[in-house]
């Protein structure tokens, strides 16, 4: 298992952050950032490319590609794909025979190496069932906010899952911390020690993090190699 963070657990850039968290030891993995990819974000990465890319021996990077996901966002993958392992997006609204031909081709040029996570309003589903063998991201905060079991959907999709997004939910809200004892981290762990993929914990400030990952040493989720 690799254990992830986002590229934002404190305020400031793509770099500051993989700065901060290189700190964490525990941590083999960062998630870049990119909910939007326009002018700012664009410079801001390329002006930061080359001394994030040195830190490609201590991390394996991902990147969370824009909500709204479309052709012009290729770019994105050709500015990174040599330091970047996957590219988690989440499908669209309504499902348009057009994106799927977009994924399809991407996938042919640059590898099987594009994740689909169950977002809140994407169509999901309809996704994995026109491509089977595509990667998938379970979202526990997402499930959770739509009812449904997340360690469920950890077995349903078996070898195609790829990445956890780990985090809780509070008063109606996700991206939070996960309290000792709640009845579905609980269940999930048995699966959670045996995971051979990625675990990010997707929360979006440093205290939270440190939380997360003492829960998963709580647990003896983590490898004590990796400590």
């Amino acid at each position: 298992m690799i254990l992830s963070l986002p590229s934002f657990i404190v305020p400031g850039t793509y770099l500051q952050n993989v700065v901060r968290i290189s700190g964490f030891p525990e941590v083999q993995g960062i998630e870049l950032l990119f909910f939007t990819f326009d002018r700012e974000s664009r410079a801001l990465f390329i002006e930061e490319r080359e001394e994030i890319r040195q830190y490609r021996s201590r991390f394996g990077f991902s990147i969370h590609m824009p909500d709204y996901l479309g052709p012009g966002h290729e770019e994105l993958v050709t500015l990174s794909r040599d330091f970047v392992s996957w590219y988690i997006f989440h499908p669209p609204v309504t499902l348009e025979p057009g994106f799927v031909h977009m994924i399809e081709t991407w996938r042919k040029q640059y590898g099987n190496v594009f994740v689909a996570e169950n977002s809140m309003e994407g169509d999901f589903q309809g996704l994995v069932k026109a491509m089977p063998d595509l990667p998938v991201c379970c979202d526990t905060g997402h499930l959770l906010l739509q009812g449904k079991s997340p360690v469920e959907s950890f077995h349903k999709f078996g070898n195609n899952l790829k990445r956890i997004h780990l985090h809780g939910i509070c008063q109606g809200r996700d991206h939070s911390v996960i309290e000792k004892g709640t009845d579905w981290f609980e269940e999930a762990v048995p699966f959670l020690k045996t995971f051979g993929g990625v675990l990010h914990i997707e929360v979006f400030e440093q205290r939270k993090a440190r939380a997360v990952v003492q829960l998963l040493r709580d647990y003896d989720i983590l490898d004590p190699l990796r400590e």
